[in-house]
């Protein structure tokens, strides 16, 4: 039993629902790495790269050698993906779904991982909305305050460019 079948055996109907996943329907077809890069909008390096890593199970070739994805190695595609989008890094997205595969014995261990992922998010989420607030105050004040305060600090620029001692606010 190729390691992706374990995947979706271990995989709970609940998590699939929580994260989503698209449908990806082929007909059952086998593609290749190239129809797999067009379908995911990852590169083919990107792909070769996950399996490398192990961030996908190793896809099964043909007689010839060739990778040859299904609709089975598409979700585990998408599964990652939506990991990455969220900022999860690379590792413990890996680290998540070895476990996964383990079984039931590593829920906890799942949690903490998708814990700290939250955490992250929030800190970012934090981030951008603290920069959006200083963007926000900037646009509702421009014309009065930042304008001049641009001005000023445009002007210290040339100045020392220029290798002359910058004039002081007052």
């Amino acid at each position: 039993m190729h390691i992706y079948k374990k995947f979706f055996i271990v995989l709970t109907l609940s998590l699939l629902k929580h994260l989503q996943l698209e449908e990806i329907k082929h007909g059952g077809m086998v593609m290749t790495i190239k129809q797999a890069s067009e379908i995911t909008g990852l590169s083919i390096d990107t792909l070769r790269y996950y399996e490398r890593i192990g961030l996908i199970p190793e896809v099964p070739r043909n007689s010839s050698g060739i990778r040859e994805y299904d609709d089975a190695i598409l979700s585990w595609i998408e599964f990652v993906m939506r990991f990455k989008r969220s900022g999860m890094k690379l590792e413990a997205i890996r680290d998540y779904l070895k476990l996964a595969i383990e079984g039931d014995s590593t829920k906890q261990q799942r949690k903490e991982i998708l814990i700290e992922a939250k955490k992250e998010l929030e800190a970012k989420q934090t981030e951008i909305r603290e920069s959006l607030e200083i963007i926000n105050y900037k646009l509702d004040n421009y014309e009065q305050e930042c304008a001049r305060v641009t001005a000023e600090i445009t002007s210290r620029w040339k100045a020392l460019t220029r290798g002359e001692e910058p004039e002081r606010p007052n």
